[in-house]
């Protein structure tokens, strides 16, 4: 009996073991999620590129269905083979893309600091929210040498990193054209500076201008490389002795965490606070985005305003003097160079052939080459060759064309693939994108 018990016991486990070992198709959860994943980053993409060009707050719950309304249209209209339904994606998909757009907020605000308000020149004072509001409304002196070192930086070292994508309005765009002509690489039917954008740069630069200065001066050289900075309310503790210490600011290093906790008033925003509400307006408070509407409107006034040109010129040609442009287009730039820096053929005695075929070649005689017509006496033909469904002079036309037709000359436009690419073969792309963790108060 306890023989056959064991023998079953056995039995058990060794089928037990096979359906272990048996591998199974994925679930339909498991496709579901994956499929989840594939639209979430779609989506992150359209946030980025389209929707944060003209929305950078929603306020009200019909706003939001609204922006999910147009998401879902762009993701439609790029996303073709979809077949999600308006219904579920605004179901499963509208506080993801309020929480995205919560982020690029966040995200833009860090890369402002870290790569615009740090990128100050050392020989210019820090621009005050007075003279920021002035680049906006373009009312800058273009002739003052101070005025214009403000919007130059303004230009080419801030706004850029006020975008949704850093190569938005990177070197290759706003080299070549001022910000009220630039267009998106992306879309070339939109500019690549919004009234929007604009007026959310001056807003967060108005908001951060306290913190900034003091995080650039008291905490950056000591822990901006370690550790995430967090503003936040000191909460007590319970301990009479801790809770009576005036802290500016403890490191946190709990469970793994790198996080400095900043507990200076100088730390916090202007429009912002840790007890805004994080999931809808990201720590941002009402007067923040009363502010916002005004900024707008001085932004649409400063686009009208008679010495926009003006300005946007001169600040553009002190640029492109600065970094040595004087094509009219990233392309023509680079092709120019490519043409600069080709090495000058040099007809001298250098060779890698050996000599004995150097003392053969010195009998032989050079074939005349032609591209068409008859071929007689030291006269060699150009081989059938083909590009594409461009065939050489030489090899019988396949349309019932004479065999003798000249071949189109090779020009630049021809060669238009090429002009960006560099020895590796690859695309140069002078502009990276930025990413820095970066938090509002919002803790």
């Amino acid at each position: 009996m306890q023989t056959q018990l064991n023998q079953a016991k056995q039995q058990i486990q060794t089928l037990q073991q096979i359906q272990t070992n048996v591998t199974h198709p994925p679930s339909q959860r498991s496709i579901q999620d994956k499929q989840t994943i594939e639209i979430k980053a779609q989506i992150r993409e359209i946030v980025k590129t389209k929707i944060w060009n003209v929305v950078k707050f929603v306020v009200k719950d019909k706003e939001a269905m609204m922006i999910t309304a147009m998401c879902y249209d762009l993701y439609v209209e790029k996303y073709t083979e979809t077949t999600i339904t308006e219904q579920e994606f605004v179901y499963y998909y509208f506080s993801y893309i309020m929480n995205e757009l919560n982020k690029l907020r966040m995200y833009v605000s860090g890369r402002a600091y870290f790569k615009g308000f740090k990128g100050i020149p050392m020989d210019m004072e820090t621009p005050d929210v007075d003279l920021l509001e002035q680049c906006l409304k373009r009312t800058l002196n273009s002739k003052n040498e101070e005025d214009l070192q403000v919007f130059n930086w303004y230009m080419d070292k801030y706004l850029p990193y006020t975008t949704g994508l850093a190569v938005t309005f990177g070197p290759t765009v706003r080299h070549y054209s001022t910000i009220s002509e630039a267009l998106d690489p992306n879309d070339p039917n939109e500019k690549a500076i919004t009234i929007e954008t604009e007026a959310f740069a001056v807003l967060i630069y108005e908001n951060n201008l306290t913190k900034w200065t003091y995080y650039d001066e008291k905490l950056d050289d000591t822990y901006a490389k370690k550790y995430k900075y967090m503003p936040c309310n000191r909460k007590p503790t319970g301990d009479p002795v801790k809770d009576a210490l005036v802290l500016e600011y403890e490191v946190d290093e709990t469970d793994g965490a790198s996080i400095l906790r900043i507990y200076s008033p100088k730390a916090r925003g202007k429009y912002t606070q840790s007890d805004c509400g994080q999931s809808r307006y990201g720590g941002w408070n009402r007067q923040g985005m009363v502010r916002y509407n005004q900024l707008c409107e001085l932004a649409v006034q400063g686009r009208q305003n008679a010495n926009c040109t003006v300005l946007e010129r001169a600040s553009l040609d002190a640029v492109r003097q600065k970094y040595g442009k004087k094509a009219n287009s990233h392309y023509e730039e680079r092709l120019q160079r490519r043409k600069r820096d080709a090495p000058a053929p040099v007809d001298d005695d250098f060779t890698t052939l050996r000599l004995p075929i150097r003392n053969r070649l010195r009998t032989a005689r050079l074939p005349a080459i032609t591209n068409g017509g008859s071929s007689n006496g030291n006269t060699a033909r150009l081989p059938p060759i083909t590009y594409g469904n461009l065939t050489s002079p030489t090899a019988p036309s396949q349309q019932g064309h004479s065999g003798s037709e000249k071949m189109p000359a090779l020009g630049d436009n021809t060669m238009a693939s090429f002009a960006n690419l560099d020895d590796t073969g690859l695309e140069d792309n002078d502009d990276v994108d930025y990413d820095e963790h970066y938090e509002e108060e919002e803790v």
